[in-house]
């Protein structure tokens, strides 16, 4: 099945980039995505989840640096820190 798939986007790309058949091309692209409507919304959902968890993470390991470089600052300015 995914070979099928990959020579079919295969012969899309081949088609769009040498101009051959391009309105059967599109026909083909539009059908393929009404035939796949709910698969194609469910992984961009999904992309969007991961998408999100990752900014997240990223956004909570920021946050924690900048939480150790005001806890450090403060240590400094206290002269808990050794500096040598």
């Amino acid at each position: 099945e995914f070979k099928d798939f990959e020579e079919m986007v295969e012969d899309i790309i081949f088609n769009l980039v040498n101009l051959i058949d391009v309105e059967r091309t599109n026909a083909e692209i539009d059908k393929y995505k009404q035939k796949n409507a709910e698969k194609i919304t469910f992984n961009q959902m999904r992309k969007n989840e991961n998408i999100k968890r990752e900014y997240t993470t990223i956004k909570e390991e920021e946050d924690t640096k900048k939480l150790h470089d005001i806890q450090f600052h403060v240590c400094n300015s206290l002269g808990m820190v050794d500096n040598r």
